[in-house]
């Protein structure tokens, strides 16, 4: 998808260079940005997936080992946690439609 999204950019740009004209260019190019932005955003979760993982593992397993037993277990928590919050927001928000606030139960404090 990235170089999908890196050709439809330039086709976008010569299209406009030879045609002179916003009215191609622009959904052209969001088109383009649009399909990087789906190569970019897998990656991305791997990578903090990739971080969760490895800090359930010192969690574990080194938990005596300097570096761990300084962050202590809130720390490790937080390094396991953290980067996972926004799909649990996201989950967070599904009974209510996906509407971008949580429903109405789920609030705190109700």
């Amino acid at each position: 998808m990235l170089v999908t999204g890196a050709m439809i950019l330039a086709g976008a740009w010569f299209a406009y260079r030879a045609l002179r004209r916003k009215a191609v260019l622009i959904p052209t190019a969001l088109l383009g940005l649009g399909c990087v932005g789906v190569g970019v955003f897998p990656q991305l979760w791997a990578l903090l997936g990739s971080v969760a993982l490895a800090a359930t593992a010192m969690g574990v397993l080194f938990l005596e080992w300097a570096p761990v037993a300084a962050l202590g277990e809130g720390g490790i928590e937080r390094w396991i946690v953290y980067p996972n919050r926004p799909v649990a927001g996201r989950l967070r928000q599904l009974p209510a439609g996906g509407s971008g606030r949580p429903a109405r139960w789920m609030k705190r404090g109700s």
